[in-house]
């Protein structure tokens, strides 16, 4: 089974104005520092919880047809986009989406078969043949003028972030030698993750 990113976040789930506000910072000249600690204090807290907070796309892949139904990692879950598989001559075919459904209630999304399904008998590709692409992250509001990303992100991971926001701009070298992060902070950034945490099997 394999797991790879096709399309990353297009927007953080902090703005460079609130980082900039918790840091009590005002002037321009380490905008760009900032938002690298933005995008690097997001990685850290979804490779935690396991999670995906703002709207991107992920491949599943197998190498054979999996034991339904199966999970899909980087919960919540926006949507399936298609599920293809691979024959031994390269060959890309899109399955129907009528033979298989979606279970975006339990903690981790599932795929299971649906009461009318046809698994395709062709000869597959050795590796990876079976490819699911699938959006995840939490839902944007697209009610006013123009699409906010954030709102639905819960508050105690962006409270999470900012700790680390916070000691990654104040001590500078730890951030460039990726240094560990002091014991106390660590354990307030994962107290402030560990309850909606996937923990990986």
């Amino acid at each position: 089974m394999g797991l790879k990113l096709v399309t990353p976040p297009s927007v953080e789930p902090i703005t460079l104005s609130e980082a900039k506000l918790h840091l009590r910072v005002i002037q321009d000249n380490e905008d760009a520092l900032i938002e690298s600690l933005i995008t690097a204090a997001r990685e850290y807290c979804e490779d935690f919880q396991n999670r995906a907070y703002v709207e991107q796309t992920w491949k599943l892949t197998f190498d054979e047809w999996p034991e339904f139904p199966f999970e899909l990692p980087k919960p919540p879950l926006i949507g399936v986009e298609k599920i293809e598989y691979k024959d031994d001559e390269g060959n890309v075919t899109e399955w129907d989406d009528d033979n298989y459904v979606v279970d975006e209630y339990s903690f981790l999304p599932r795929v299971a078969l649906a009461d009318d399904y046809t698994i395709p008998n062709d000869n597959l590709y050795p590796v990876s043949a079976i490819q699911v692409t699938y959006e995840v992250g939490y839902e944007p509001d697209d009610s006013g003028e123009s699409i906010d990303y954030t709102v639905n992100i819960p508050e105690k991971v962006k409270a999470a972030m900012k700790l680390l926001i916070g000691h990654w701009h104040k001590h500078r070298e730890a951030v460039e030698t990726q240094g560990s992060i002091p014991k106390p902070l660590k354990l307030a950034v994962h107290a402030l993750l560990m309850q909606d945490r996937v923990v990986p099997l």
